[in-house]
């Protein structure tokens, strides 16, 4: 049986190149407002349910309350079965009101991976994390209000979560629990005790004389995860020595899925780049158990001012190719000092930025795709690859993978309508060239009155995303979120079957392009989570009816694994398709497998299991060792089997006492105990 992560992508082939970009049909143009929108709603994160839908948190201030909600919609727009139309609150107070185009981190959201999140949120009493189910309900196994990181009177000065992958959240958060902000981190279950192996109070990254602030999360593929975090403590003395302003760090530190500081990587953490004034960055997991690390500034080293990005590897040392302090790629403009970019699916990092452009009074949006080994892939303009109108005054960019190798983009832009901020998108194919739209260069995601702006991005599937942020059309704020798509993705058009099934032992995965595959090359690859590491498959691909079928029989079984192809363009680009998921079922034990409950004073249940056919014998022997019940006798095929004995021989209930399940093949004989009490 399929878990519930699992689907099944098949598309309609298409003649068409390319659709006109339209939100789902039944998502209103201008986007649905979530909860009852009373009072001021601000402070939107979401995150992906992996049915299709979507999960949107905020904040809600009115005269009467304080606090932070969380609802579900399902992928056609519609409220989710069970949720209430407010929203589900999950506990008192939330991040303070900002400018509206600010954007929070200590307020975020993680899927638990079957329909319900994790919140994260700044509480009365503390920051505080709480999990709501698929079906709309607080979890009862977590403590009313949240569970606080850190005991009362710890104070937490900020903090930050992210999905594990298999069902749990990871935790960071700082606090100055022995007098210096120092950073821990938390690997909690779905049902929020700690994960087995780790510290009860989170693990402590780094020790020291130095403030640490502001933690980021990425995940690294083998259920542990890399921590960063800005730290001034470093850099103490260059700044007092010459520099008159504060200056930052970024450190990272690597904590294994055991829950312990990994051992490869220095106790004092990794230092990226120079020192700037700015404290944020980003990470994005490399997929190969390292980390990208996105930031703005200058390294005060070489005096170089701009955006840049560096790739570590597993031991956190820079991967091969890369410069020690980092790529330089934009010289100019603002990446939000790197905190939305995203992986492009293909073990390389999507990031973008707004640039002023001297001489036209307006800013550019743009953005550049970086593979692993640091370059620009063909067709990507080494400046960035520039979207919206030739007039547009973009801002604030966030971006996500489109599915296929490409991006999508969203940014606000104040030059349609004077006084006003709107909402646009574009998507970015994977070779770098701007997807048509019919009648603009842009998709308007909302062109609303008033402001719209503290957006968030989420990927949807190919080609698709969706998009939450605050908006003032009616009153001082509400929070909408909306479905959009761009184009017919690689995968409509030459995909129309990937599919992946447990068999014995193993998965078979399936894939049909449309007509011949206009692909030199396709490989199959796999991975234990849904962000990798991701591991060519190596067994063999034969054609059946013309759909490509392999059978991966090299997986550990009872676990969920996901797929994902990857294919070469005679062009020499990569795109990837999927990932799809499911679960392998347990591998087979022959013989005698359970008899249950044992001892038991009713009926009984035996199961047994066969890895071919053969002759099967099961009977029941008293203590002299006489059969008093036969329950199967003849051929079985391979497979597994459940009978009931009813606790009686021939007609009468047997007394209490010892009696035997004797299970016989012409390869075993195997007895097995049962007591029966009366």
């Amino acid at each position: 049986m399929r878990i519930p992560l699992a689907f099944r992508l098949v598309c309609i082939a298409s003649a068409l190149a390319v659709m006109a970009p339209a939100a789902h049909a039944t998502w209103p143009e201008q986007g649905a407002k979530v909860g009852d929108g009373a009072g001021l709603q601000y402070s939107t994160v979401i995150c992906a349910d992996p049915a299709g839908g979507v999960l949107v948190s905020w904040v809600s201030l009115s005269d009467t309350e304080f606090a932070t909600y969380v609802t579900r919609y399902d992928s056609g727009g519609n409220l989710a079965a069970g949720w209430p139309t407010s929203g589900v609150r999950v506990g008192d107070g939330g991040v303070s009101p900002q400018p509206l185009f600010y954007l929070w981190r200590d307020h975020s959201i993680a899927s638990d991976g079957a329909g319900g999140a994790f919140v994260l949120w700044p509480a009365f009493s503390g920051f505080r994390v709480a999990h709501v189910t698929a079906n709309g309900q607080l979890d009862s196994n977590w403590p009313a209000g949240g569970l606080r990181p850190a005991p009362e009177p710890i104070t937490i000065w900020s903090a930050t979560i992210l999905a594990d992958g298999a069902g749990g959240v990871f935790v960071a958060w700082s606090d100055a629990r022995d007098g210096w902000r120092h950073v821990r981190v938390h690997r909690l279950q779905v049902d929020g005790s700690p994960y087995p192996g780790w510290p009860t109070d989170g693990v402590l990254t780094k020790t020291g004389f130095n403030e640490q602030d502001k933690p980021v999360l990425s995940l690294d593929g083998s259920g542990g995860v890399w921590v960063g975090w800005s730290d001034d403590g470093t850099a103490a003395a260059s700044r007092a020595q010459s520099l008159s302003v504060q200056t930052y760090l970024r450190v990272l530190q690597h904590v294994t899925a055991a829950g312990v500081v990994d051992p490869l990587v220095p106790a004092s953490g990794i230092g990226v780049g120079g020192f700037d004034v700015y404290p944020e960055f980003g990470m994005v997991g490399d997929e190969s158990g390292g980390v990208f690390v996105l930031w703005d500034g200058s390294d005060q080293p070489h005096a170089r001012a701009g955006s840049f990005v560096q790739r570590l590897g597993p031991t956190g040392t820079p991967s091969s190719g890369w410069p020690a302090l980092g790529n330089l790629y934009s010289t100019s403009g603002n990446s939000l000092h790197g905190q939305w970019s995203a992986a492009d699916g293909l073990g390389g990092v999507l990031t973008a930025w707004n640039v002023y452009v001297p001489g036209a009074g307006h800013e550019d949006v743009r953005v550049q795709r970086i593979r692993p080994d640091a370059t620009i892939p063909p067709g990507w303009d080494p400046l960035g690859v520039r979207v919206g109108a030739a007039l547009a005054n973009g801002d604030l960019p966030l971006t996500v993978t489109d599915g296929s190798g490409g991006a999508m983009v969203v940014w606000s832009d104040s030059s349609l309508t004077p006084g006003e901020t709107d909402l646009f998108a574009q998507r970015v194919d994977a070779g770098g060239s701007l997807w048509p739209i019919s009648g603009s260069d842009r998709l308007a995601v909302c062109t609303a009155p008033g402001f719209q702006g503290g957006s968030r991005l989420e990927p949807a599937g190919p080609g698709s995303a969706y998009v939450s942020w605050v908006d003032t059309r009616s009153d001082q704020g509400d929070v909408y979120v909306r479905k959009i798509s761009i184009g017919e993705s690689p995968t409509a058009t030459m995909l129309v079957r990937f599919d992946a099934e447990p068999i014995e032992a193993g998965i078979r995965v399936s894939w049909e392009f449309s007509g011949p595959s206009p692909f030199s090359e396709v490989e199959l690859f796999r991975a234990s989570n849904a962000t990798g590491p991701w591991t060519p498959v190596t067994a063999a691909i034969r054609r059946e009816a013309g759909v490509s079928v392999a059978e991966d029989h090299s997986i550990e079984a009872g676990n969920p694994w996901w797929y994902r192809l990857e294919a070469l363009s005679p062009d020499g680009e990569r795109m990837a398709f999927g990932p799809i998921v499911v679960e392998a079922h347990p591998r087979l034990q022959d013989g005698l497998t359970a008899v249950s409950p044992n001892p038991s004073r009713g009926p009984v249940t035996i199961q047994f299991a066969l890895t071919a056919p053969t002759e099967v014998r099961l009977s029941i022997l008293d203590l002299a060792g006489r059969e008093i019940a036969n329950l199967a006798e003849g051929r079985h095929e391979r497979g597994s089997y459940q009978l009931n004995w009813d606790g009686r021989a021939k007609h009468d209930r047997v007394p209490a006492g010892i009696y035997f399940v004797r299970y016989s093949t012409p390869e075993r004989i195997t007895t097995r105990r049962l007591a029966i009490a009366r």
